[in-house]
């Protein structure tokens, strides 16, 4: 099976398609297999390499486990599990790090990443700040220390 004929494809071959995905532990179904195909339909194409099927697979599986990463991540620091780290929680975090830090510095890690002023830091504003800094640091302590995702992540 090199291509996947648009026209011609019917429910018995996506299926099959799901089931070899499956197989290769990339956690797919029949109906978004369809749906990556009427995407494709819609902007032009007739056909696709089940090549570029797979790697559209695996990209959506790398994107669902980073999201993950990243939920379970803010879970470390949403110690009541309310949605929210406040800078109580951040401040346990940190020191479980090592980091024994002032009032002044957690509220400024804090102002770093709230958005909406609400003196805590949601989900959101949780990925914005991983988002903005990349893979180098989370939050700047000081002018010369910073903890970084990867030590968060260890936590």
């Amino acid at each position: 099976m090199s291509n996947i004929a648009f026209a011609d494809v019917k429910f018995e071959q996506i299926e099959e398609i799901a089931n070899f995905l499956i197989g290769m532990g990339i956690e797919t179904s029949e109906f978004e297999i369809m749906a990556i195909i009427e995407e494709y339909e819609v902007e032009g194409y007739t056909e696709m390499e089940f090549n570029e099927l797979i790697q559209i697979m695996i990209e959506k599986v790398r994107k669902v486990n980073e999201g993950k990463a990243i939920y379970d991540m803010f879970q470390l620091f949403d110690k009541d599990g309310n949605g929210y780290i406040t800078p109580e929680e951040l401040r346990s975090v940190m020191l479980s790090l090592g980091e024994n830090l002032s009032d002044e510095v957690i509220d400024e890690m804090i102002d770093e990443a709230d958005m909406n002023g609400d003196n805590q830091i949601d989900f959101f504003e949780f990925v914005k700040i991983l988002s903005v800094e990349d893979d180098i640091t989370l939050f700047t302590i000081n002018s010369t220390q910073y903890v970084t995702k990867k030590e968060i992540s260890s936590f």
